[in-house]
């Protein structure tokens, strides 16, 4: 993988956030409220065509609950797996409101065990993945980031399963270490969503492999836009396709959610 996009992806990243964007704080302190209400709305239209009222949804890497609150709205049975410390707490009141959360503080990963989390400052890049933050120093605008070695418990989607039973949707947003969470999972939910990002496109195309033997087709978000990319599902090899595609344009800083339906 180029370092060099690996940076400009990074760097992209945290222009689009609010700590690094203050036009962007100020605006949201005047309209947030609305604009939160409007991508809450926008995001349950979006995420209700994959499960139905109690069926169970894995949230892995859940952060602060943005996803999961919405998913318990939609009345499923979330679980909310997040290792990193500084987000338990939200997560804690957001179980505490809401009954049908249900909180697990761990890592999830290919093998049961312990694991180095690199919690970083900006709570939404933690990671497992030591690769995804080797270059971060250099990037311009990230020296006031900083990331913090924890050490977590890691378990597996199918130690998960046997607890809490199997889900009908899994969202994973784990920053570069999706596919060792999909190698934890034997069982195949009707859906599931993994991040991408065009700079590691390796860990895309494997994770696409993986499931693509186990007869799932694909469709794609750019970024935090909820309308696929594709009108039709694709196949395993149409979706790499379009991987390798993306990743080679103009456009390579672009990072999203691939959805897979089994068939």
């Amino acid at each position: 993988m180029p370092t060099t996009r690996l940076k400009d992806w990074i760097a992209q990243r945290i222009r689009d956030t609010p700590l690094f964007n203050p036009a962007r704080v100020a605006y949201r302190a005047i309209f947030g409220a609305k604009l939160a209400a409007q991508r809450q709305a926008c995001m349950r239209d979006f995420y209700s065509q994959f499960f139905r009222p109690q069926d169970i949804v894995f949230d892995i890497g859940a952060n602060v609950g943005e996803y999961t609150e919405v998913f318990a709205s939609l009345g499923a049975t979330v679980i909310a797996v997040e290792p990193n410390p500084a987000c338990l707490p939200k997560l804690r009141g957001l179980a505490r409101k809401r009954p049908n959360v249900q909180m697990c503080e761990c890592a999830v990963g290919d093998a049961l065990g312990w694991a180095k989390l690199l919690a970083c400052s900006e709570s939404l890049y933690s990671s497992l993945n030591t690769e995804w933050v080797r270059e971060t120093p250099n990037v311009e605008g990230y020296q006031n980031v900083k990331w913090t070695p924890v050490e977590v418990r890691v378990l597996t989607l199918d130690s998960l399963a046997a607890k809490y039973g199997q889900p009908t949707f899994i969202k994973i947003d784990v920053e570069g270490y999706e596919r060792e969470v999909l190698h934890g999972m034997s069982f195949t939910p009707p859906y599931l969503s993994f991040e991408w990002n065009a700079p590691m496109a390796d860990v895309a195309r494997d994770c696409i492999r993986f499931l693509g033997s186990r007869a799932y087709v694909f469709n794609c978000i750019h970024a935090r836009k909820l309308a696929f990319l594709h009108a039709d599902w694709l196949s395993t090899v149409d979706a790499e396709r379009w991987l390798l595609t993306y990743a080679g344009t103009a456009e390579s800083s672009e990072y999203g959610d691939v959805f897979a339906r089994r068939l």
